[in-house]
C-alpha cells in the first residue's frame, strides 16, 4: 500500500459532486478540524467539527482548495484529504526539478534475440554507420 506522502498516487478533483459522491462512499462528512487551523476536511469521526455542505463548497472554492483521494484498505474505499492548491502545484514543480532530464541523453534500447543473446540498439542510423564502416 502506497503511504499517504506519495502523491503519485493521489488523484484530484474540484468537482462539487465527485466530491460528495467519494464523501459518501467513504463515510465521512464535511467538517472544520478541531483546534486553532480551523481548516476544511472530509471527516469519518466526531472530532471535527460538522460542516454544510453549501458553507463547506463556499470556502472550498475560495480557499482555492481541492480534493486529493487514492483508494487504499482492504474495502478499497477512498482516502480523502483537503489540500491548498498551489501545494500541489509546488509538489509538481519540485518534482519535475528533481527528474533528470533525457533530452541530451542517446536512446539505449536493449533486447533478446531469443537465443539468449542480449541485443543493443543506440537509435535511429546505428545500422547505416555500421554498414558504412565495413565498407571502407
Amino acid at each position: 500500500m502506497a503511504n499517504d506522502t506519495d502523491d503519485g498516487a493521489w488523484q484530484r478533483t474540484t468537482d462539487h459532486d465527485r466530491i460528495r459522491s467519494l464523501a459518501a462512499e467513504g463515510g465521512a462528512a464535511p467538517a472544520r478540524a478541531s483546534g486553532p487551523s480551523d481548516e476544511l476536511v472530509l471527516s469519518t469521526d466526531g472530532d471535527a467539527e460538522s460542516v454544510e455542505w453549501e458553507r463547506f463548497f463556499e470556502r472550498f472554492d475560495a480557499e482555492d482548495r481541492l480534493l486529493q483521494y487514492r483508494r487504499s484498505g482492504p474495502d478499497d474505499e477512498p482516502v480523502l484529504r483537503v489540500v491548498d492548491r498551489d501545494y500541489v502545484a509546488d509538489a509538481e514543480e519540485a518534482a519535475k526539478r528533481e527528474r533528470p532530464s533525457n533530452e541530451d541523453e542517446d536512446t539505449v534500447a536493449t533486447g533478446d534475440t531469443g537465443d539468449s543473446e542480449p541485443v543493443a540498439y543506440d537509435g535511429p542510423g546505428q545500422d547505416d554507420a555500421d554498414d558504412a564502416g565495413r565498407q571502407s
